[in-house]
């Protein structure tokens, strides 16, 4: 009865990827990776540009010259991208949206010099960044710097004392932009690096397996009787093979220790036949290796105990994480440095490989057989370069892990800084919020207590007036309340519920923005405050003038009565009788111990 289903989805499945292949697919001569990405995403975004513009046609703006422009640059910027003249596109892209920032305000069109600029230009920036090597984004950042920089000589919408703050903050912008997709193209140069690095090893290592099979084949010819041996020979080496893909797709795909590790150590003891495998990882104080991870019974048990090896000290592993060279084994009962485990009592050979990161011994491999002399040369060459990459999946774990410990903390901080800061605004401003009625919007001065604040959720209150109370959060932090009165003749389905609740998203978007923006307005003025002081205070070289002068402009600035400078050498007790009576005690010339306006 549901057979058909997942034949039904996974035709559809094949008709949109086919979709997405032929609208955005690049050209056929680019074929480097980082190339035809570039391409893709500069067809994909120049693509949902064209469609959101062109609906936007539909309803007419006010700005038609603006979307016009826009349409025609997205629509060409996209059918360049399909071409090898990808990077054209990129450029025509995020250039022609630049240039519609500012050529409103040259026209005069525009509504406002922050919307026409704040709106646009930092679109082209993110474009730049997302699209454009990095000459590119230097370019687009320095143009859309210097036009707002110049507005104020070709456009008369431009006020003069907000050009300089609106430079300054698009060029940190900018910049910040820049540093991020330098950090970006070099992560992934150096990630495509190593990749490359051990596909190399892994073709030189295919490559003279590939040769040795071919001159065990042509012996085969002339001896049909080690015909068995060679099949037995070319099957495990496909199983090796197949053992370094398994693990490859096992380190790529799995980010946490506790199921990579024990994953490779399965993958290893099957496809290789060994009948114990075990990873080891040193301690934080480098004095113990600690067992891990490990496939075989008596592994587990020395697991559920805490199996640990002193470094430099015990057995092979021992050997291998103090000195960081591989220790081989063949017969561990005439091996001096062998150490006998009642666990592992069928060992008959052993073989340790160190495993590092950056020059770091951080553990080791460990592979035990039941049969003597089971390793060689070419078991050793294969398995450390699964020791490599183990290494290499050790370090992605561990720094995956701390990046996601860095953004919780991150997140925490600025939920926490959101909390703080919404909770001294009504203080500050004596205020509880606003109401809006027919007779308009006034200033709400008693605080009205809701659910909403406390718990977080929609609520229907039903008496004596019903009401809808949504709230009005941001990044999980509730920082208010929307209150909808219903009339008592009236319910409310879920469509309007949903109009509710798109209304009070938007309202906690703007109600932050226009927080942001007080806050940087304020800071401003202080920094332009204190530079104003600084530079009246260098106008002299007197000390007594540059205090005087200092005292003077601060009391003008916080609108206080008496400003008072207390030398640090006072006493607390003179400090006390001098606020309680400020008559100098000496004539004359104040002295520099202390000063008092």
């Amino acid at each position: 009865m549901t057979t058909p289903a997942p034949e039904y989805s996974q035709e559809n499945q094949s008709f949109f990827k086919k979709l997405a292949d032929r609208l955005f697919s690049p050209h056929s001569s680019i074929t480097e990776i980082g190339k035809r990405r570039q391409a893709q995403l500069t067809a994909t975004l120049s693509f949902i540009l064209t469609i959101a513009l062109g609906n936007g046609l539909l309803f007419g703006p006010t700005a038609l010259a603006t979307f016009l422009i826009l349409f025609f640059i997205a629509l060409l910027s996209y059918l360049l991208s399909r071409t090898k003249y990808y990077l054209v596109s990129a450029f025509l892209l995020t250039f022609g949206i630049l240039v519609n920032a500012f050529l409103p305000l040259y026209f005069g069109t525009a509504s406002n010099f922050l919307t026409s600029v704040y709106t646009i230009t930092p679109l082209a920036f993110i474009l730049a960044s997302a699209l454009l090597p990095t000459f590119g984004q230097v370019l687009i950042t320095t143009i859309g710097v210097t036009a707002t920089a110049l507005s104020p000589y070709y456009s008369d919408m431009v006020p003069p004392n907000l050009v300089s703050s609106t430079a300054g903050s698009l060029m940190s912008f900018g910049l910040i932009l820049i540093g991020l997709g330098r950090f970006r193209t070099n992560t992934e140069n150096k990630r495509l690096e190593e990749t490359r690095q051990i596909n190399r090893e892994l073709e030189a290592i295919k490559t003279s397996l590939e040769e040795r099979v071919e001159e065990r084949t042509q012996e085969l010819e002339l001896r049909s009787s080690d015909l068995v041996i060679a099949n037995q020979y070319n099957e495990q080496r496909a199983k090796q093979f197949e053992a370094i893909t398994l693990v490859g797709n096992a380190v790529s795909s799995i980010r946490s220790l506790d199921e990579l590790l024990p994953k490779v150590t399965e993958l290893i003891s099957l496809q290789f036949g060994y009948y114990h495998v075990g990873i080891f990882l040193n301690d934080a104080n480098n004095e113990n290796a600690i067992l891990s991870a490990a496939n075989s019974e008596g592994g587990q048990r020395m697991l559920a105990r805490g199996h640990q090896l002193k470094i430099g000290e015990q057995g092979i592993v021992g050997y291998t994480t103090s000195t960081g060279k591989p220790r081989i084994a063949l017969d561990v009962g005439v091996d001096a440095i062998y150490f006998e485990n009642p666990d592992m009592p069928d060992t008959r050979s052993e073989m340790a490989l160190p495993l590092k990161v950056g020059g770091t011994i951080v553990g080791a491999l460990d592979v035990q057989s039941t049969k003597q002399s089971a390793f060689s040369e070419e078991d050793i060459n294969i398995l450390s370069l699964l020791a490599d990459q183990v290494s290499l999946a050790i370090e992605n774990a561990r720094l995956f892990d701390q990046a996601r410990k860095s953004l919780a903390e991150s997140e925490a901080l600025y939920r926490q800084y959101l909390r703080q800061a919404w909770t001294r605004l009504p203080k500050e401003q004596n205020l509880a919020g606003f109401r809006y009625n027919v007779r308009g919007a006034s200033p709400i001065e008693a605080k009205i207590q809701s659910d909403t604040a406390k718990g977080g959720r929609e609520t229907i209150e039903e008496s004596p007036s019903p009401r809808v109370s949504v709230p009005i959060s941001i990044r999980g932090e509730t920082i208010g309340t929307l209150s909808v009165q219903i009339p008592e003749t009236n319910t409310i389905n879920d469509d309007q519920m949903d109009l509710v609740n798109a209304v009070a998203e938007r309202v906690a978007l703007s109600a932050e923005n226009a927080r942001l923006f007080e806050e940087t307005t304020r800071r401003a003025e202080r920094e332009r405050l204190v530079s104003d002081i600084t530079v009246k205070i260098r106008g002299t070289n007197d000390p007594d003038t540059m205090i005087q002068t200092a005292l003077e402009e601060l009391k003008q600035a916080l609108g206080a009565s008496k400003v008072q400078l207390i030398p640090h050498t006072l006493q607390k007790n003179d400090i006390q009788k001098q606020l309680e009576d400020p008559t100098p005690q000496s004539k004359g010339k104040p002295s520099q111990k202390s000063r008092n306006k």
